[in-house]
């Protein structure tokens, strides 16, 4: 027997979340509990958790080049944030010899290990809000111990 509660979803039938755009996440601890800190004069003081929580979620650019981060607010059991994919960057885009040559000192080697394809790190291939904020998740419960 499934004992999961039902759950309306928010999202848009049939809308592309890897698309160009600004998107508002919000990411609840499980059960609403307070892992990320408490609220001592008016204003949120993280601890460990929550600190662990901010450096991954400053960390998803590292992991997907095509994401920007804008503002964002970690409160004791939530994390509000906005995410800008830019889709400009992409996985097939390589710089041409004559860019890499005109911006490398006369000193330097052209070497096919010295040449990368801007492209996102492996295990992330969707590149939607969802697969970027799964990674975030998976990487702050990796580091606390404990599901979020």
């Amino acid at each position: 027997m499934n004992t999961l509660p039902k759950r309306r979803t928010v999202r848009l039938y049939g809308y592309d979340y890897s698309q160009e755009g600004l998107y508002f996440v919000t990411v609840c601890c499980q059960d609403k509990v307070c892992r990320f800190g408490k609220v001592e004069n008016g204003e949120v003081v993280l601890n460990r958790m929550g600190e662990v929580a901010k450096e991954c979620w400053l960390e998803i650019p590292r992991h997907y080049q095509n994401v920007v981060l804008h503002e964002f607010v970690i409160m004791p059991n939530h994390i509000h944030g906005i995410i800008e994919i830019d889709t400009n960057v992409g996985v097939e885009y390589f710089r041409p010899d004559s860019e890499i040559k005109s911006n490398m000192d006369e000193s330097e080697d052209i070497r096919v290990e010295n040449i990368r394809p801007l492209q996102q790190r492996p295990n992330c291939e969707s590149g939607t809000i969802g697969a970027i904020i799964r990674g975030f998740k998976i990487g702050v419960t990796k580091q606390i111990g404990y599901s979020i």
